[in-house]
């Protein structure tokens, strides 16, 4: 299962206090008591709009039941008290399930970090049933990484009944490119760009993710 969540700095920090909280204390944290398959980071430099509340697109891939059964007593004691360090909140950062397709490149392995990826969150607005839109939407993004020289496209379909209430997008287009968008480029009709997010990911290592869990 990949969980995605969106969280949002603490109000009166910037996004790189966030980050180097974020990757030096809490990412760590999270890789002793999480049994991680992949943890990635993916901070926001920039994005239209530029008022998103939230600075990271977080990816974990886990058993979300085991997880969250793992999130009780002391557990959640500690992660309550060190996401009120760095994080807006209460009374836990929210996100959706989400299922990845891979559009083009090569599969996924472990990116260095400050690998640089833009995403758009795209809504269905003409009407297509699911299987559709993901496919027109998948085409699409196809044709954007040629443009962009991007070297990976992914493709996050939102599992319906599975997000936050602020988050009404129907998918996630995931570019590994360098390219930054200035502007908002044009979608096919049905397809709505909802926002575009320049993107600096940080993953944690399988071998760190091993070593890490279950020290305390």
């Amino acid at each position: 299962m990949k969980v995605v969540t969106l969280i949002q700095r603490k109000p009166g920090t910037t996004r790189a206090a966030f980050k180097d909280y974020y990757e030096k204390n809490h990412a760590p944290l999270g890789t002793r008591y999480f049994p991680f398959d992949k943890y990635v980071r993916n901070h926001l430099d920039s994005s239209i709009p530029a008022d998103l509340p939230f600075d990271v697109y977080m990816e974990a891939f886990l058993d979300r039941t085991k997880a969250l059964g793992l999130l009780n007593g002391d557990v959640a004691k500690v992660f309550d008290e060190d996401e009120k360090r760095f994080m807006n909140a209460p009374p836990r950062p929210e996100g959706f399930d989400a299922n990845e397709r891979l559009v083009s490149g090569p599969p996924r392995g472990v990116d260095p970090r400050g690998t640089p990826k833009s995403a758009f969150f795209v809504s269905n607005t003409g009407g297509a049933d699911p299987k559709a839109f993901f496919d027109a939407v998948a085409q699409w993004g196809k044709g954007l990484g040629e443009k962009t020289n991007a070297t990976r496209v992914m493709l996050d379909e939102v599992i319906p009944g599975h997000s936050v209430t602020f988050f009404k997008s129907d998918a996630v287009l995931v570019l590994w490119t360098g390219h930054t968008f200035t502007t908002t480029p044009k979608a096919p009709a049905g397809i709505r760009i909802d926002a575009v997010l320049a993107l600096d990911s940080q993953e944690t290592s399988k071998e760190d993710l091993a070593a890490n869990f279950g020290k305390r």
